[in-house]
């Protein structure tokens, strides 16, 4: 037993240290990362934008509106945004809060713009109507050369799903791709596209971004198509997915902005760190005073826990906001009725 409880204590000691040495302000690195603290918008100051979506069209809301904020994520993440918060607000309304953006008027023209899925093909060069495009969203692919719009857009697809080629053989065998099917309309016109352009690339664009430049095998005249070559079924229903998000342009206008200084976020965090430290000093007098020696133990538990609590936080990483730093001061309080129960 006393063998086992050294190792214990050891074993608290080892944690202790590596607490201390993640806790302090900057940080080591682990794995080429910064083990830093993550601010939310109340305390590191940035933009809160609230956007309000047009469904008067829509004939599945919910989808609609999630698709919404799968664009806005995407676009976001092109920002560099750290800990972004989007989410719903409401039956039409999509709540942005972006830690560390300080120009609201930027932010509103990166990500405002109602989006739209559209069909391009290939051009010789820019004077021939042709413009260059960004790559695929994961960067993972990248077409060169110059586009040029067909007539063809979301509004003539019908829905893309993930299936199986060549079902029919063995288990194993088969390849996810992912299966496109257009309305009448869509149909007559990716029959010419495809027509038009054998053995050429057709560019699927949604918000200015190449999605997908499969190659045209064959002429497509029943208005349904298959894109092959994703490596896994994840990658077919991602590629599934932002065709999907391009199939109805929903327009979304700002309803609500502001901007939250830094400054303000800087006072909040020095005014909670002096909350806290007053606390935990007036917490450790009373007990000192009131237990004696399990007081002093329960004592140098409470900082043992405080401190593997916030390297934690730091290692996971939790977004650190007000409410936050409330909750956390609260579980130190927490705690301490659980020392005194046990010692």
């Amino acid at each position: 037993m006393r063998y086992r409880n050294w190792i214990i204590f050891f074993l608290i000691i080892i944690l202790l240290a590596l607490a201390i040495v993640i806790d302090i302000p900057k940080g080591p690195k682990i794995f080429g990362r910064e083990i830093k603290t993550h601010l939310g918008l109340d305390l590191q100051g940035g933009t809160e934008l609230i956007y309000q979506a047009d469904l008067s069209k829509s004939e599945n809301k919910t989808k609609d509106l999630s698709n919404l904020i799968n664009v806005f994520r995407q676009r976001i993440d092109r920002l560099g945004v750290a800990e972004p918060t989007i989410q719903q607000q409401g039956s039409d309304q999509i709540l942005i809060q972006l830690p560390g953006i300080k120009d609201i008027n930027q932010a509103i023209a990166a990500i405002g713009q109602t989006y739209e899925l559209v069909f391009m093909t290939q051009a010789t060069d820019q004077s021939s109507g042709g413009v260059e495009l960004k790559d695929y969203y994961d960067e993972n692919y990248s077409y060169p050369g110059f586009w040029q719009s067909s007539d063809l857009t979301g509004k003539e697809l019908i829905k893309a799903d993930v299936t199986y080629e060549n079902q029919n053989q063995a288990v194993g065998q088969s390849q996810p791709v992912v299966s496109l099917s257009f309305n009448n309309s869509g149909k007559e016109k990716f029959a010419k596209l495809t027509q038009d352009n054998l053995k050429k690339q057709i560019a699927i664009v949604l918000d200015n971004r190449i999605v997908s430049a499969p190659t045209v095998q064959s002429e497509i005249t029943d208005g349904k198509a298959i894109i092959t070559g994703q490596k896994d079924i994840k990658e077919a229903k991602k590629l599934a997915d932002r065709l999907n998000e391009g199939m109805l342009p929903i327009p979304a206008k700002v309803i609500g902005q502001q901007n939250v200084g830094a400054t303000l976020g800087a006072q909040s965090v020095k005014k909670s760190l002096i909350a806290g430290v007053i606390g935990l000093i007036l917490i450790a007098l009373f007990m000192v005073i009131h237990y004696k020696l399990p007081g002093v133990v329960a004592v140098i538990a409470l900082l043992i826990y405080s401190l593997l609590t916030l390297a934690l936080f730091k290692i996971i990483p939790v977004t650190m906001t007000l409410a936050g730093i409330a909750g956390f001061i609260l579980s130190i309080g927490m705690a301490v009725d659980a020392n005194i129960l046990i010692f």
